[in-house]
């Protein structure tokens, strides 16, 4: 899955501080024998027969599943993985003060979705039966792990211009990031959590 989809509009939203999630989780292959691009057992609720769409691209894809078949939805979605992949790795910052404004903006905007929609938030906790979860669910593959992805690529792409005190604390942040997108496509009983040494070390 990925932030954009075939059409390329955008599936996240941020307005003065508040985060909407526009996409919509969507089976490649139908979840029922009788649903669009079916098999015989059903489609799976795996990483790999999932991908993130706009509502208007979802409704049109699976009514008219003729149009958009099983091969040309993951074409979508490899294209998408391929462009996260890449990203952050293209700019080199002149300063590590530039790097590192650059990188605290994006662990803030992380910071900020999961405190209003994570599992210990204040609307998931006071109401259970909230959207919270589904909104948590569908932002954290179009969002955090793309956002965990792009400091990864930064970090490396500008390597140079770390201090020694950075360099350490890159390790446990390298492990919190592959952890938590391995989470993501496929519950783990555990993974590694974000470090603090690496949040105080950049800021």
């Amino acid at each position: 899955m990925g932030s954009r989809d075939g059409c390329g509009r955008e599936l996240t939203r941020s307005n003065q501080g508040q985060h909407y999630i526009l996409g919509e989780q969507a089976h490649v292959t139908g979840q029922s024998p009788a649903g669009p691009r079916p098999i015989e057992q059903g489609g799976p609720d795996t990483y790999e027969n999932m991908i993130l769409l706009c509502p208007t691209c979802h409704t049109e894809i699976d009514k008219k599943p003729d149009l958009f078949p099983e091969g040309m939805l993951l074409g979508w979605k490899k294209k998408h993985e391929d462009a996260v992949a890449a990203y952050g790795s293209e700019k080199h910052y002149a300063s590590n003060e530039e790097l590192t404004s650059a990188i605290k903006a994006i662990l803030d905007e992380n910071y900020v979705f999961f405190k209003e929609y994570g599992p210990k938030s204040d609307i998931a906790e006071a109401n259970p039966s909230s959207n919270a979860y589904n909104v948590w669910e569908i932002g954290r593959a179009a969002k955090l792990v793309p956002n965990n992805l792009r400091i990864l690529n930064m970090l490396k792409t500008n390597a140079d211009l770390l201090t020694p005190e950075q360099k350490a604390a890159v390790p446990a942040f390298i492990a919190h990031a592959e952890g938590f997108a391995h989470h993501v496509h496929e519950r783990l009983d555990h993974y590694p959590l974000f470090p603090t040494a690496f949040g105080e070390a950049i800021k």
